[in-house]
């Protein structure tokens, strides 16, 4: 049953992020101060140093999502902070659940 639990909390967390709601128990669209919470732990639990330090001048300055994107898009780390994003948001599903 734990893994059918696991599937629903995952589909639904990708459904999120593609910007749809989900109805089972209606789940909203994250609200942007939760977005940028996630970005704020992903920035925090970085080992690499410039990166965490270029990444917490961004989420300080305008525009951080989009500057957020790009910075990360052109990084090595673009596959950990879609991984990070989609467990903290699994998190919140379960959560609601």
């Amino acid at each position: 049953m734990g893994n059918l639990k696991q599937n629903i909390i995952k589909n639904i967390a990708q459904e999120l992020d593609c910007g749809c709601d989900c109805y089972f128990i209606k789940f909203d669209v994250l609200e942007s101060y939760e977005s940028f919470k996630i970005m704020e732990l992903f920035v925090h639990q970085l080992t690499d140093q410039n990166l965490k330090a270029e990444l917490g001048n961004v989420l300080e300055n305008k525009k951080p999502f989009q500057n957020f994107k790009n910075k990360i898009d052109q990084s090595h780390f673009r596959q950990d902070w879609f991984d990070f994003k989609q467990r903290e948001i699994e998190k919140k599903v379960a959560t609601e659940l």
